[in-house]
């Protein structure tokens, strides 16, 4: 049975149904994990010193706990602060006096923005580190650069989804279309058909006939045909068989 352009409609989106379940799956586990992000700002060199900022934020819908962060240094660190005295940076290892440190900040809540400063002592401009972070890490994940692609990656596979219902609902109403007219065009067939052969009209005729009349039409073309030459035939066998009878 061959299938119709309807029929591969209707599989394409019962398969895309299915593959856009599981994406919305793993979205929605993705929407409620935390998503650390961070940007590493410019420095800010004064006499003695330099210090480079890193900004934190939680993108996630859910707490990241444990947030560690390793960065190094070309020059020795004289202090760490952060924006927010609430929040502390609990130096793990390295810190003032050394080239590294890692530090922990014990809870960063969604959408929450935390500044990190990190003064070193001031050194050459050829010196100064283009980024200074080696690794940021949470319970659970990993901190990345950049702001996240999910609301982008979201915003796509909403339109799909509106796409592919919009393709399926314009291929339902165009098959409906072209049923509709089928029909009537099956009927007028066979109406033809049957006075072709009530006519007496031969059958090369008739299809003379249904060209001009269906020559145009594209759907189902070759049904119209066979319905058409069928009715003719049965018309002309009935009155083969009355002429023989008399």
């Amino acid at each position: 049975m061959s299938l119709t352009k309807g029929h591969w409609v209707t599989i394409g989106v019962t398969i895309g149904a299915v593959i856009l379940t599981a994406v919305f799956h793993i979205c929605i586990r993705e929407w409620y994990q935390p998503d650390i992000r961070y940007e590493e700002g410019s420095w800010y060199r004064s006499t003695g010193y330099a210090i480079g900022s890193l900004k934190l934020q939680n993108f996630g819908h859910s707490d990241a706990e444990d947030v560690q962060i390793i960065a190094s240094f070309s020059e020795p660190i004289t202090d760490i602060a952060t924006n927010d005295p609430s929040v502390t940076f609990k130096v793990i290892n390295g810190g003032v006096g050394k080239k590294e440190v890692c530090g922990l900040i014990s809870r960063i809540v969604p959408d929450e923005k935390i500044y990190v400063y990190f003064a070193t002592e001031n050194p050459s401009l050829l010196n100064l580190p283009s980024s200074f972070i080696s690794n940021i890490k949470f319970k659970g994940g990993k901190g990345k650069a950049g702001k996240p692609l999910f609301s982008a990656i979201l915003g796509g596979i909403i339109g799909l989804v509106i796409g592919m219902l919009a393709a399926f609902l314009t291929a339902k109403r165009f098959e409906k279309i072209a049923f509709e007219s089928h029909y009537t065009n099956l009927e007028k067939s066979i109406m033809l058909g049957l006075t072709s052969g009530s006519q007496g009209l031969s059958e090369e005729q008739l299809k003379k006939k249904l060209e001009t009349e269906f020559g145009k039409v594209s759907f189902r073309k070759f049904t119209l045909f066979r319905a058409a030459i069928s009715a003719y035939k049965a018309i002309r066998g009935i009155k083969d068989t009355k002429l023989s009878s008399n």
